[in-house]
């Protein structure tokens, strides 16, 4: 901004207000007075107030500009990372039934094992209040092979 009002400045020395130090230092030709002189750079500071003021316009634009960008790419960057959150939900949701499928599975296996287990256990009571009939042998021979399935059931 300097080197610009330093340009503006060389451009047109005629246009540019006295500074204070140079209005002090000057004295003013015989023929005019002060009054004079005032009137003679408020004509050229008008000018170069117009010009402040198109650079100050300049700069607020460049600015808003700036934080319209900035506000952007921010905006840009939060859809992203609710994309990416939504996105990380829906595998979550996924996991979970994934997670519940197994667990009902399971628990289905689960429950027929018990089925199993229980018939067994009905049809040994049958065959100890039926012992009677059978030989020890027999028995022994039967809990024998309900051992092997058991095993097997569990493997």
């Amino acid at each position: 901004m300097e080197c610009q009002q330093k340009s503006l400045n060389m451009a047109s020395p005629s246009e540019t207000p006295p500074s204070d130090e140079t209005s002090r230092s000057e004295t003013p030709p015989s023929g005019t007075s002060s009054s004079e002189k005032r009137k003679k750079s408020r004509a050229g500071s008008a000018t170069y107030v117009a010009k402040t003021k198109l650079e100050l316009e300049k700069q607020w634009l460049k600015h808003l500009k700036v934080l319209a960008e900035k506000n952007h790419k921010e905006n840009e960057k939060l859809k992203k990372i609710d994309e990416k959150l939504q996105l990380k939900e829906k595998q979550l949701l996924w996991k979970e039934m994934v997670v519940n499928r197994k667990m009902q599975k399971k628990e289905e296996r689960h429950r027929e094992r018990m089925r199993i287990e229980n018939e067994k256990c009905q049809l040994l009571k049958q065959l100890i209040e039926s012992k009677d009939s059978f030989s020890v042998n027999n028995f022994l021979l039967i809990i024998c092979c309900h051992l092997k399935s058991k095993k097997s059931v569990f493997l």
